[in-house]
């Protein structure tokens, strides 16, 4: 049995995404981006112990600014690769995030 539902969440959104690599060596390639991204329509409702909490309205605009690097880690295994990095967010939403991802292409 639960106490809390979420009752509705709508929302329309447009992202632009344009991001830049360059090849320093042939496993390594350090990466930049900028993007640009519209809430048009955000909203959230719910209740909880079935009182009806207050609805938020996410829409807005964000700037997000995105650096990190992909590698090869092992030189003889092209099928490995790891790509750390960070992002930053300003405007509606502000904060940071960041990401490390080991992939194995196959």
């Amino acid at each position: 049995m639960t106490n809390s539902v979420l009752t509705a969440t709508t929302a329309r959104a447009c992202v632009l995404v344009p991001r830049y690599t360059y090849a320093v060596t042939q496993h390594i390639a350090p990466y930049a981006g900028l993007a640009y991204e519209h809430e048009f329509e955000g909203k959230v409702s719910g209740k909880v112990y079935d009182m009806s909490i207050k609805g938020a309205d996410l829409g807005g605009s964000t700037g997000i600014l995105e650096v990190g690097v992909s590698t090869t880690p092992i030189a003889s295994v092209s099928a490995i690769k790891l790509d750390v990095g960070v992002q930053g967010f300003f405007g509606e939403r502000k904060g940071a995030t960041g990401s490390i991802n080991l992939s194995y292409e196959y």
